[in-house]
């Protein structure tokens, strides 16, 4: 059962991703959340921005896999990192001549 275990812990992965804009950046924000049954049904970070979101990055901390496996896949935790617009957006390039 040790042995189990310890292979569970180091075949986990973790993963990241990252949406990045153009946009200069204002206040980082970020939360915590999970997922449930392998990630099918997970918590939703609703970040409030009128102006848009700059940048926002997901991803599962390192003590994520730990809980993953010990809970089998059931729970896995997971933060999601943002940042709004500062300022008022840049205005969309031009479209190039026809």
């Amino acid at each position: 059962m040790t042995k189990l275990m310890i292979a569970c812990v180091l075949m986990s992965g973790c993963y990241s991703y990252a949406v990045r804009t153009n946009q200069p950046a204002g206040q980082q924000e970020s939360r915590l959340g999970v997922t449930f049954v392998g990630g099918l049904i997970g918590t939703e970070a609703e970040p409030n921005c009128p102006q848009g979101i700059a940048y926002t990055e997901t991803h599962a901390p390192w003590w994520g896999m730990l809980v993953g496996s010990l809970t089998l896949g059931l729970i896995i935790p997971w933060r999601a990192e943002w940042a709004c617009v500062a300022g008022t957006m840049a205005p969309p390039p031009a479209a190039p001549p026809t």
